[in-house]
C-alpha cells in the first residue's frame, strides 16, 4: 500500500510540472519532423529512370534491319524509345544538347553507341539492352538456318519466364527518414528517463521531506520502489505517446511486432532510471549530478546515431565507440524486428539493459542502506 501511494505522489508531482512534461513530448517529436524531413534523401537508395529515348540511324541490309525493328517495338514496354534520325540533324549535337539520351548507329558490321557524358546511367542502360540485342539477333542467325518460321518469335523478349529468382539474405525493405528518426527519437527518450530520476530524492531533501519519512512506519525499500515504479510509468506514458504520435501523424513503421518494439524501449528506460539513480547517489553535489547525466545522455545519443547514422558493423574509432551507447543496441534491435521480422534480436538489448539496470539498482539500494536518510 505505501508503494502505490509513494509512486502515485510520484506521479502527480511529475503531472503538476506540466511544461516540463510537455517538453518531453515536443522535443523529440520536433526533432522528428526536422530531421526526418531535411534529410529525407539521404535516406533514399533509390535511383529513378525517366523514359530513355534513342536517336538512331539504319543503314544496316534489310535482315537486319527488320530484325531490329520488331526488337525496338518490344523496347517500348521497358520504356526505351528508338527513334529514326531525319535528315539534315546532326545527331551528335542532339544528344549533346540533351534532346536525346543516345545517338545510335546501325549497320551490317555491327552497331556503335554515342552517350551524353551527363547522363552515364541512361547510356548504360542502352548499352546493356544493346548488348542483350545483339546477343538475341545471333540467336536469331542460328535458329534461321533450322527453321526460319521461328526467327521472330525467337527474337521478342520474353518476360513470361523467370528462370533465375534473386532472393536476398538481408531484407530489401529499409527505414526512410521518418522511419529511422520516429526509431532513434523515441528511444532518446527513454534514455531521457535519467533526467527524471537523477534528482529523484533532492526534492525530499530540499523541503526536510526525507526526516519525516524516516520517522513514518514506511521501509526504505518501499519508498525507493514507489519512486522507481512512478518514474517508470511517467516515461512509459511518454514513450507510448511520442511513438504513437508518429505512427499515426507521421505514419512511421512500427513493423508488425509493436509489443517487442515497447518491451524493448521500457528495459531501456529500466536501464535510464538505473542510471540517474547511480549517479545522484555516487556524486555529492547537484551541480556535479547535473553536468555529469547531461554528458553521458548526450554522448550516448551522438555515438547512438541519435542525431545521423552511424553504423558501427563499418569498424573505425567512432563507430567502435557508438558499439558502447545503449541506444546503439536498442535501435539496430528495433530496425531488424521491424525491417527484418528478426524477433530474436530483442534478447541482447533487452538482456543488456536489465543486466544494467540490476547491477546499478543493486549498488543505489546498498548505498542508500549505508546512510541514516535517503
Amino acid at each position: 500500500m505505501n508503494i502505490f501511494i509513494i509512486a502515485m505522489n510520484e506521479l502527480r508531482r511529475n503531472i503538476r510540472e506540466v511544461q516540463t512534461f510537455l517538453f518531453y513530448l515536443a522535443f523529440p517529436i520536433v526533432l522528428m519532423l526536422i530531421l526526418g524531413t531535411a534529410l529525407a534523401n539521404t535516406f533514399d537508395n533509390g535511383i529513378s529512370v525517366d523514359d530513355i529515348h534513342v536517336l538512331y540511324n539504319d543503314k544496316a541490309t534489310n535482315e537486319v534491319s527488320h530484325s531490329f525493328h520488331i526488337f525496338k517495338e518490344e523496347m517500348k514496354k521497358s520504356d526505351i524509345y528508338f527513334h529514326k534520325a531525319s535528315a539534315g540533324i546532326n545527331e551528335k549535337d542532339a544528344v549533346k544538347q540533351g534532346d536525346y539520351d543516345v545517338y545510335m548507329e546501325l549497320d551490317n558490321n555491327g552497331l556503335n553507341l554515342y552517350g551524353n557524358e551527363l547522363n552515364t546511367i541512361k547510356t548504360s542502360i542502352v548499352q546493356g539492352v544493346m548488348q542483350a540485342y545483339v546477343d538475341k539477333y545471333n540467336l536469331v542467325s542460328e535458329v534461321t538456318k533450322i527453321n526460319p518460321a521461328k526467327a521472330n518469335e525467337a527474337l521478342k523478349v520474353s518476360t513470361s519466364n523467370e528462370y533465375i529468382k534473386e532472393k536476398a539474405i538481408n531484407s530489401k525493405e529499409q527505414p526512410s527518414s521518418m522511419d529511422y528518426y520516429a526509431i532513434v527519437m523515441t528511444s532518446m527518450i527513454a534514455l531521457f528517463s535519467l533526467y527524471h530520476c537523477y534528482d529523484l530524492f533532492r526534492s525530499e531533501k530540499t523541503f526536510n521531506i526525507d526526516t519525516r519519512l524516516m520517522a513514518a512506519p514506511i521501509r526504505k525499500a518501499d519508498i525507493f520502489i514507489g519512486k522507481l515504479i512512478g518514474c517508470f510509468i511517467i516515461n512509459a506514458v511518454s514513450i507510448l505517446t511520442v511513438l504513437t504520435f508518429s505512427k499515426f501523424v507521421f505514419k512511421a513503421n512500427w513493423g508488425n511486432h509493436p509489443l517487442l518494439v515497447i518491451a524493448i524501449l521500457f528495459s531501456l528506460i529500466l536501464f535510464g532510471i538505473s542510471l540517474g539513480m547511480g549517479i545522484s547517489h555516487l556524486l555529492k553535489t547537484p551541480e556535479a549530478v547535473t553536468v555529469t547525466s547531461v554528458i553521458i545522455v548526450q554522448l550516448a545519443c551522438f555515438f547512438g546515431g541519435a542525431y545521423f547514422p552511424m553504423n558501427a558493423s563499418e569498424g573505425g574509432t567512432l563507430n567502435m565507440i557508438a558499439t558502447l551507447s545503449p541506444l546503439t543496441w536498442t535501435n539496430e534491435a528495433i530496425k531488424k524486428i521491424i525491417f527484418t521480422d528478426d524477433l530474436t534480436a530483442a534478447v541482447l538489448p533487452i538482456s543488456l539493459n536489465l543486466l544494467l539496470a540490476i547491477i546499478l539498482l543493486s549498488s543505489t539500494i546498498l548505498s542508500i542502506n549505508r546512510k541514516e536518510g535517503i
